[in-house]
Formats: C-alpha cells, structure tokens, sequence
C-alpha cells in the first residue's frame, strides 16, 4: 500500500488527474488602519521641526530641559491633532478634552519661544451708508448725462 505522499507524487509524474495538488487558498484582504506607527512618525517629525525652529542659526546643542520641553509640545500637538482629526471623521470628541489640550499645547510652544498669535486679518473698509448714497446718486447723475446729450449746452442768456 502506497502512502499518501507517494500517491501524490506518483500522480504529479504520470499525469493521473485523480489526485491534485493542494492549492492555496487566495488571501484576503485586510483593511489597512493607521497603525501607531504614524503617529510615531508624526511626533518625530514635530520633534525636528521644533528643534530646528528652536536652534535657528546658532547650530549648538539642545539643553536636556528644551529637549524634554520640545517633546513636551510635540506630543501636545499630535495628541491636538489627533483629536481634530477624529472630530472631522464625525467621531464622539469630548469637546473639553479637545479645548484642554489646544490650550495646552498652545502654551508649550508659546514657552518655547514661538510665535503662537495668528496673522492679524487686513484691514476692512468700514460701511458708511452716506458714502454708498453719495455713490449711488453720482453714478445715475454720470448714467442720466450718457442718457441725454441736450444737457451737455451752455445755458443761453
């Protein structure tokens, strides 16, 4: 009596189609999620950024405290991030988590010596209603003189 494994291989050499070869089974596909390994990258980015925004020019060290204060504000940021971002997907953000940690993170960079404050909006003309009616009336004075030439002659004595 043959083995199963002489079975096969004896079916494979002749050709006998009675016995195949398993086969594999096709994979399945997983979805992809965003794995923590992102958001690892996302706070060394924030890491260099900060750094480099932090020592400019002057190409020496980090102290230990800036160091640990950089990571500190990194962190912030990503954790800010993250929950604007699950905000945007329509998931359930408790709302004073996010608010505790914008300040938060806001603070930390203020601490760092960055510029936090947005850029001061331009400056808009303010409404004046006499203005608009001065406008109005030039306009259909200039639109009724097109209109009618016999105006443009001298007044006879």
């Amino acid at each position: 009596m043959k083995l199963a494994a002489e079975a096969v291989a004896d079916s494979i050499t002749t050709g006998d189609q009675t016995v195949r070869k398993p086969s594999r089974r096709p994979r399945q596909r997983v979805p992809r999620h965003r794995t923590p390994l992102a958001s690892v990258r996302r706070f060394n980015t924030l890491v260099l950024k900060f750094t480099d925004e932090l020592l400019g020019n002057r190409r020496t060290a980090l102290t230990t405290f800036e160091r640990e204060m950089v990571r500190q504000a990194a962190a912030l940021t990503l954790r800010a991030e993250q929950l604007q971002a699950g905000l945007l997907r329509g998931e359930t953000v408790d709302p004073d988590e996010l608010i505790r940690v914008t300040s938060e993170m806001r603070r930390a960079v203020k601490a760092l010596g960055f510029k936090v404050e947005p850029p001061a909006p331009p400056p808009q003309q303010r409404f004046s209603p006499m203005k608009a009616l001065r406008e109005a009336a030039a306009a259909k004075a200039k639109a009724q003189a097109e209109k009618d030439p016999s105006n443009d002659r001298p007044a006879a004595d």
